[in-house]
């Protein structure tokens, strides 16, 4: 037996990334934020608030009209809501972290808002 047949192929380029991948990692990038743009600036204004509780529509209100809505939840819990300007948000909660609060104002088609413990949702919807 000759030594040439007994060693081991080196495996070139293990662990680092060859150009060819960079570059498809780039383009897949490029294409994923290129698609969050155009969706983004795809949406389309909303015209109703759809107000869900445990799964329950429960109110559904029109974004053109101002005004403060209190949604009782679950379990004695509640959110406020207004509505300005074509816009809507929870302003206040029982919730304990207040993650829907911090949600800020909606107004575009498919975007909601939501707070867990009390079950509470809100969509923003085109209309009828």
């Amino acid at each position: 037996m000759s030594e040439a047949n007994t060693q081991q192929p080196t495996k070139k380029g293990k662990g680092k990334i060859r150009r060819n991948d960079f570059l498809l990692f780039l383009f897949i990038l490029i294409l994923a934020a290129g698609w969050m743009i155009f969706s983004r600036f795809q949406s389309i204004p909303g015209l109703i608030a759809q107000v869900s509780v445990d799964g329950q529509v429960v109110e559904t209100l029109p974004l053109n009209q101002d005004g403060e809505f209190d949604i009782a939840g679950i379990n004695g819990g509640s959110n406020h809501l207004i509505i300005e300007s074509g816009q809507i948000w929870c302003s206040q909660a029982t919730c304990p972290d207040h993650l829907c609060v911090q949600q800020g104002k909606k107004s575009m088609s498919g975007e909601t808002i939501v707070c867990l413990p009390n079950r509470m949702s809100v969509t923003v919807l085109e209309g009828r």
